[in-house]
């Protein structure tokens, strides 16, 4: 998870999302949720996606069906396979 960290905190978009990922499955939400908007905001697809998810099913964040089908309509304007 370093190497993500280093290209993370420079704005890498991927790295964001996989450093988002890694938090995500050690089930600290909070920082999932972080690292996925920080590359959502970006229009990174895969982040927004994860994000909508996050609002979807309250993990690191409240449930918000309005902002979880805002970040998974964004994602799905890409193309993105939900």
């Amino acid at each position: 998870a370093y190497s993500y960290y280093e290209k993370a905190i420079t704005g890498d978009a991927a790295a964001q999302t996989r450093l988002g990922n890694e938090f995500y499955h050690s089930k600290d939400f909070e920082n999932a949720v972080y690292w996925y908007r920080k590359a959502a905001e970006q229009g990174f697809a895969q982040a927004q996606y994860s994000l909508g998810k996050c609002y979807q099913e309250g993990f690191g964040t409240q449930k918000n069906e309005a902002e979880a089908e805002k970040w998974l309509s964004k994602a799905r304007n890409q193309g993105f396979q939900l």
